[in-house]
């Protein structure tokens, strides 16, 4: 065993309601290698010191960037504007409810912070790494500081997503305390940091470690990758699953983490323009599926959760015919979470559901296809209804989003897609309507002038975070401001959609077609119905049923030619046309889906 011990360290504010998959790993990997590790969630402890429900504010509420400010007083004190003004310019916005938990949570900080130095034993360890993704930094750093003034021998390394590559650097260089970055996939690069500080040998030629030479913060390129997921050691939760339990936390339902792959295979392809999630790291690589469901059932066995959430950016494609039948064979008491492709067959979607995949992220953005093809998302405005009827009838839950603001949509783009979103809200919700954010790595950012922005900067709200000049925050940040190069008059559109989405999710409606003596009969409770039942028989109800999945009307006269009718193709244009005319059917060039979903 090495005579270094390593304390990871997972800050507010990250979830509480499952533990880190980075440190589970990082720690699972050191050790090993042999080194002594332990993992520390912060996250949860703070939580548990300012109320469960109050920490959840910040999760909720991103787009303020609280979590960073509240705790950059600490760090900054009167170098950056003050608590009222970020509150006026910032939380404002808001409602009172949320103004009040912010303040509430700020109160907490300094308290916080003078309980994590009295009561943790700093000195029993030489290194201490900190995993910061999202709103994590200023936590992580005010802690950081504190620790090494205190220790001064301490080495404090920093990782995770928010020091990917030019942020890591930038990081090293604004904070001296801070001794080294990993500035991309840690698992290799961590291990090998550790064994040569254990060994009192140079870090400077290890892969994707920023260090200090004369004072100079010098980055050594990207971390060596992990090729073969396979290897990776299963994570170790226990200190999370321990730490539940002794603060008697009020969530009864575990989750665990997991990835079964790495990168986007997607993005390899033709990356989606608003995406920066896989940064330096877009290479796909996947577990076998047979490593898959063990470690599922590893961590089923270890742990007894209640939800398995997978972290992958996509399944993998080959994932549908292997792995999911192994994992439903498998028989796990758990339900699960992944990231999918929105062009899944009905197959395909059947067999997520037999496996107890019973939430999905979809890439779905948007219900118009020329939006969609701005996107470069690789799909049509039918085939995201599809999907997300399909998932309806499959009983999988669809989280989704609606995003706008790409250069090149025109007021006929939102008008189409706020009647297509008129007609489908017997279907799972859109979490929200909003405008894109530029994101470090995607392509809108690293080709904006290409694809129609200008005046990139560093969101403006980090000016109540950092004490810094634009061009630090250029490099240290991964949220940014922009204009259109061609001013947009949406005439009020993108209102009108925010408010729809607003009612859509307070809705609970039915639009379900059922089989009973041989006639289909469909009931209809949306706004947008033009009757509340409808009744086809015969040939109708059969070409309605057929149109489960999209078809064209050459594809239903086929179909029909096969059982032996033969209908003329005036006649089915009519069929379709009345489905049409009564909102029941959606169609694009062509192509026609039934939307009430199979009773």
């Amino acid at each position: 065993m090495s005579r270094t011990r390593v304390l990871l360290v997972d800050m507010p504010f990250a979830s509480i309601y499952m533990p880190s998959l980075a440190l589970g790993l990082l720690k699972a990997e050191l050790q090993r290698e042999g080194m002594a590790c332990e993992v520390l969630y912060l996250n949860v402890l703070f939580a548990q010191m300012v109320g469960w429900d109050a920490y959840g504010v910040v999760e909720r509420s991103s787009a303020l960037l609280a979590g960073e400010q509240m705790f950059a007083r600490d760090l900054f004190g009167a170098r950056i504007p003050s608590d009222a003004d970020y509150d006026a310019d910032v939380v404002a916005r808001f409602d009172r409810r949320l103004q009040l938990d912010v303040q509430h949570l700020r109160r907490h900080v300094p308290s916080f912070l003078a309980n994590c130095m009295e009561r943790i034993p700093w000195e029993r360890y030489d290194i201490v790494g900190f995993s910061t993704k999202f709103e994590q930094n200023l936590p992580s750093l005010s802690l950081a500081r504190r620790v090494k003034e205190r220790f001064p021998k301490t080495v404090i390394v920093f990782g995770g997503a928010n020091c990917e590559g030019i942020m890591g650097l930038a990081l090293h260089r604004s904070f001296p305390f801070v001794d080294y970055v990993v500035n991309g996939e840690g698992d290799l690069a961590l291990s090998q940091l550790v064994q040569r500080l254990d060994h009192g040998e140079s870090v400077d030629d290890v892969h994707g470690v920023v260090s200090r030479r004369s004072g100079i913060s010098v980055g050594n390129g990207s971390p060596e990758k992990v090729r073969d997921l396979n290897t990776l050691p299963f994570p170790d939760f226990d200190e999370y699953f321990d730490l539940l339990d002794r603060t008697g936390a009020p969530f009864s339902d575990r989750h665990v983490t997991l990835e079964t792959a790495r990168g986007c295979w997607w993005g390899e392809k033709a990356q989606c323009t608003f995406c920066g999630l896989n940064g330096e790291s877009i290479a796909f690589r996947a577990k076998t599926p047979e490593r898959a469901v063990d470690e599922i059932v590893h961590l089923v066995e270890r742990y007894r959760p209640r939800f398995v959430r997978t972290v992958d950016n996509m399944m993998s494609p080959s994932y549908y015919d292997t792995f999911l039948p192994r994992l439903a064979e498998a028989n796990q008491p758990v339900d699960l979470f992944y990231e999918v492709r929105s062009t899944l067959s009905k197959e395909q979607i059947i067999n997520l559901a037999r496996a107890r995949v019973t939430q999905v992220q979809a890439g779905i953005e948007s219900l118009n296809t020329h939006i969609l093809k701005l996107m470069k998302k690789g799909t049509t405005a039918l085939r995201n209804v599809e999907f997300l009827k399909h998932c309806r009838q499959a009983g999988v839950y669809v989280d989704w989003n609606l995003l706008f603001g790409f250069p090149g949509e025109s007021v006929d783009d939102y008008r189409s897609t706020l009647d297509l979103a008129s007609m489908i809200t017997h279907l799972d919700a859109p979490a929200c309507a909003g405008q894109i954010r530029l994101d470090r790595f995607s392509p809108n950012f690293e080709r904006a002038a290409e694809l129609g922005f200008v005046n990139v900067r560093p969101w403006s709200t980090f000016k109540y975070i950092y004490p810094f000049d634009r061009e630090t925050l250029m490099d240290l940040v991964y949220y940014f401001d922009c204009d259109r190069r061609e001013a947009f008059d949406d005439q009020g559109y993108f209102k009108q959609l925010q408010e729809h989405v607003a009612r859509w999710k307070g809705r609970h409606d039915v639009l379900v077609a059922q089989r009973n003596n041989g006639r289909l009969t469909i009931h209809d409770s949306r706004a947008a119905r033009v009757t509340q039942q409808t009744i086809l028989k015969g040939v109708e109800a059969d070409v309605y049923e057929y149109c489960d999945s999209r078809r064209t009307p050459a594809h239903i006269a086929a179909w029909l030619g096969e059982r032996g009718l033969k209908v003329r193709a005036q006649t089915i244009q009519k069929m379709l046309d009345g489905f049409l005319a009564k909102r029941l059917m959606a169609e694009e060039h062509g192509w026609h889906l039934s939307l009430a979903v199979q009773g």
